[in-house]
């Protein structure tokens, strides 16, 4: 009976270097399609803090009878330079003073941004819309207070599409995450982001996420109208 002359051999190196770029080109893939599904996941868990932090914003409002001003630091506390007058109109969100936890799911602290007039004291008169951070005297604002139909108030902000279609106009506070973006310099982002981040502060942009290297937008914002704020705290029976 004739024997079979089996002959073994290992791989060429050829071979193995094929074998290494098809796995590296799976893991690479695999690795790719992992950090999409993290970022997708802090992106909608940013939006549910964002919201939280919209809810908390309300019921300060209702158990003080004001907005709290921007923190001017990581210390989660507003910052105030008299009663009625906040440091700033920009700053980060005064996340101890809400409740909340001082990051986003996205690692960063969210900013806040308010009324641009913050920084002056509000009228007797209540006809100004800083009169809604005044912690003096408190309700110092009333349902005429603008923004209101035939009076848009002066230092509210908007917020529009990317075509600039407005969103929202006559805002009061906005509250917002840079997303992954946070910490880069303004002027390397994509136009929608550098709105966002400007020294206007007037102006803010809204749109899903998009993730075209070129056209990258991240951002998420929430904000509060003088009306929702007015009707929250007429239905508490407080103005």
């Amino acid at each position: 009976m004739a024997c079979r002359n089996w002959q073994l051999r290992g791989f060429t190196l050829v071979e193995i270097a094929m074998v290494l770029a098809v796995i590296g080109l799976v893991a690479g893939g695999a690795l790719m399609g992992y950090r999409g599904f993290v970022g997708q996941a802090h992106y909608s868990q940013t939006q549910t803090y964002l919201e939280s932090a919209h809810t908390a914003l309300l019921n300060y409002a209702q158990t003080r009878g004001y907005l709290p001003c921007p923190a001017s630091d990581n210390s989660g506390r507003e910052d105030r330079s008299g009663p009625g007058i906040c440091a700033s109109h920009i700053g980060l969100l005064p996340w101890l003073d809400l409740n909340l936890d001082s990051r986003t799911p996205q690692g960063d602290i969210a900013f806040y941004i308010v009324n641009a007039d913050v920084d002056t004291a509000c009228p007797n008169a209540a006809d100004q819309s800083q009169c809604f951070f005044d912690m003096d005297n408190a309700p110092a604002f009333n349902l005429q207070t603008p923004p209101r139909p035939g009076s848009n108030g002066a230092g509210n902000l908007t917020v529009n599409n990317p075509s600039g279609d407005p969103l929202a106009q006559n805002v009061i506070a906005i509250v917002g995450s840079f997303g992954s973006n946070e910490g880069i310099a303004c002027n390397r982002l994509s136009a929608d982001e550098r709105e966002n981040c400007n020294d206007d502060n007037e102006i803010f942009v809204l749109d899903g996420m998009r993730q075209n290297p070129a056209d990258f937008f991240d951002d998420q914002l929430v904000w509060i109208h003088a009306n929702t704020l007015k009707g929250r705290m007429r239905d508490a029976g407080l103005l």
